[in-house]
């Protein structure tokens, strides 16, 4: 029986001139999934993702950050430090790649489902709960090698779907905060946070070695379905504190506070409606010379006087409500994931029509189920980001030490090399205002991502690069607390080795986040009347 088995001969198709002379190969989905657990999923947050995949060392107050716990701690003074309301994510994205190699390409598309979660903060501003699911890897190629055997065309095809799922519950926890002191300056902020994850999903493959009918060969098909269950978990940590020192902080908001009483007078003077002075006012108005004089004036009437255009009235932001730069440090640590797996073979022949109609002859001997386990090592990560009311910036790093995955599974084993993968983020918002039209207070979002691939083909390392961007529009007519985020993102997967397969992707992300308002009465206890 001429049948080559999969993964010893994934690696050839890979290689498109090492096949050239002996095979035709076609493919559809990403032939890298088929090692390891698949394709692993960098985040399923769609406004982290936007960020280049960020999401260890900052929170935000109307979405989610399941990566770090500590985030799910409840906002007391600011907003970028943990949740200010309950709130409700979801988001989905669309795959556009484009895969090459040795001079040809393919095209596929494809929708995946990136997450659901909730956070609720309780606890009087010092706890926080986050639960919800996400994928964590996914399974999906579908390939087609032909050659010739005995003068004739054989085709080996190799199929795999399936994938991980993790469900998350979690809480954060402030431990230290420091009050404001008498001139308003906010100290640091000590806040933690651990989640309970249960990882489970199946990866089933196919593999079917199909001849010509002329020749006294049987089509075989060899089925494999592994399934897996592990319960894990996750530990998170966050502090903050500001950049700048308490008596610059105090200079800095006398100093916007002579900014904005200065910008309210000017447009008080240019703004009086003198038609509606009385006439006390308006003699006294017209004998003023000066603008301190006419200011005197509207001072001693307390600046309530009739003014022209009155929707143009700039708002005077609350000084107190103004922060200065401040810094977060954010590390996160997993458990080590030790799965329960249970291997199910089904080797059979069988039989394919002309219609492509399959009919099977008999099961094969080989067939049968094994358990066992296999343990994926833990991960590490730290970010840090700087902020203040308007912009934030964030770069992060996390580690996962893929070569010492333990494998104690009868018929199953895992790739001969895997390596410690490394990813790296860096993201960037901006959010103009937090008032005003939708324009001003929609947040814009920049990233990179760079991924040392776990996966090792052919002794050739995968890395992958990628930018993103995107925006965040609030729904809300007047309050800016829930959004629907959309932004794309583009990059590339290849190996150190030119010959290697390379994918090219586009991704479009699309997300909601839904925050009740402050009027509405969600998660407010009913009385009885």
């Amino acid at each position: 029986m001429h049948f080559r088995s999969l993964p010893a001969w994934l690696p050839v198709l890979l290689l498109a001139p090492a096949v050239e002379s002996q095979a035709q190969v076609a493919s559809t989905g990403s032939p890298y999934s088929a090692f390891g657990l698949g394709d692993l999923l960098n985040t399923g947050n769609t406004p982290s993702a936007i960020m280049g995949g960020t999401g260890i060392a900052y929170s935000e107050p109307y979405s989610l950050r399941p990566v770090n716990p500590a985030s799910y701690s409840a906002a007391r003074y600011y907003d970028g430090e943990g949740l200010k309301r309950p709130v409700f994510d979801a988001g989905v994205r669309a795959l556009f790649v484009r895969q090459e190699s040795g001079g040809h390409s393919t095209r596929r598309t494809d929708a995946q489902f990136t997450g659901l979660s909730v956070g609720v903060p309780f606890g009087k501003g010092r706890w926080g709960l986050g639960l919800g699911i996400t994928p964590f890897s996914d399974v999906g190629y579908s390939l087609v090698a032909r050659s010739r055997v005995d003068g004739h065309e054989v085709a080996y095809e190799y199929k795999g779907s399936g994938g991980l799922n993790r469900v998350f519950a979690g809480v954060g926890h402030v431990l230290w905060q420091a009050e404001r002191d008498s001139s308003g300056h906010l100290g640091g902020r000590l806040a933690i946070g651990a989640n309970f994850d249960f990882i489970f999903g199946s990866i089933e493959q196919t593999r079917n070695a199909v001849y010509p009918r002329e020749l006294a060969y049987t089509n075989t098909r060899a089925f494999s379905s592994l399934v897996l269950r592990a319960p894990s978990g996750s530990f998170g940590l966050h502090y903050s504190a500001a950049v700048t020192s308490r008596t610059r902080e105090v200079r800095t908001r006398q100093q916007r506070a002579a900014r904005a009483r200065e910008h309210m007078d000017k447009w008080y003077l240019t703004h009086v409606d003198t038609l509606r002075l009385v006439p006390a006012d308006l003699v006294e108005w017209r004998m003023a010379r000066t603008d301190s004089a006419r200011l005197d004036l509207l001072r001693r009437l307390s600046f309530k006087v009739a003014y022209t255009d009155s929707a143009s009235m700039p708002r005077r932001k609350d000084i107190e409500e103004v922060f200065p730069w401040r810094f977060t440090i954010g590390l996160i640590a997993s458990l080590p994931i030790g799965f329960s797996a249970m291997n199910d073979q089904l080797v059979t022949s069988f039989w394919r029509g002309s219609t492509g109609i399959e009919q099977v002859i008999d099961t094969l001997p080989s067939s049968g189920s094994s358990t066992g386990s296999v343990t994926v090592p833990p991960s590490f990560g730290a970010g840090i980001s700087l902020y203040n009311a308007r912009w934030f910036a964030t770069a992060e790093a996390t580690r996962r030490d893929w070569s010492a995955m333990r494998v104690d599974l009868p018929g199953y084993s895992a790739p001969e090399q895997l390596r410690a993968s490394m990813t790296y983020g860096f993201g960037v918002r901006f959010t103009p205002d937090d008032e005003g039209s939708a324009l001003k207070r929609t947040t814009y979002r920049i990233g990179l991502r760079y991924t040392e691939d776990y996966i090792v083909v052919k002794g050739s390392p995968l890395n992958t690069m990628a930018i993103s961007g995107g925006v965040s529009i609030p729904l809300n007519a007047v309050q800016t607390n829930s959004y629907f985020h959309i932004g794309v993102e583009y990059g590339q997967r290849s190996g150190r080795d030119a010959s290697l397969l390379s994918e090219r992707f586009t991704h479009i992300l699309a997300g909601i986040s839904i925050t009740p308002w402050a009027r509405e009465r969600w998660f407010q206890r009913s009385r009885i009347q």
